[in-house]
């Protein structure tokens, strides 16, 4: 491992880091009923568990908020997102890291192509 690959693998780590520290969250309402707005009162629809993307917040500081229905909405982290950023961070750092190797063959090319070895002036 070279000195590319070896900062390529540190900045990845650092970004992971970062990413756990802030995750993406969502907040989760179980199922039941909701009162619907613009309806008589009294009147209640029957919604299945659902959540809404909230943003990226600090993991030690994520507060309990109040759903539109009434009831608390249980803030959580969102899985399925924080999955696919992973993901997506493994391929790049992999990517980089396969791109800056040493191969041979750029060691060898280097030994045999000389342009100046051929080339003489006046």
């Amino acid at each position: 491992m070279n000195g590319r690959q070896k900062c390529i693998l540190i900045l990845g780590l650092v970004i992971f880091m970062a990413m756990a520290l802030f995750p993406p969250v969502e907040r989760a309402w179980p199922g039941g009923a909701v009162g619907t707005t613009g309806t008589p009162e009294g009147s209640f629809k029957a919604v299945g568990p659902h959540s809404e993307f909230i943003g990226y917040r600090y993991y030690y500081s994520v507060p309990e908020l109040r759903s539109p229905g009434g009831g608390l909405g249980d803030l959580q982290i969102a899985k399925d997102v924080f999955f696919i950023q992973f993901i997506c961070l493994a391929i790049v750092v992999l990517g980089l890291m396969r791109t800056f190797r040493n191969s041979k063959l750029s060691l060898l090319r280097g030994r045999l192509y000389q342009p100046n070895q051929y080339l003489t002036y006046g």
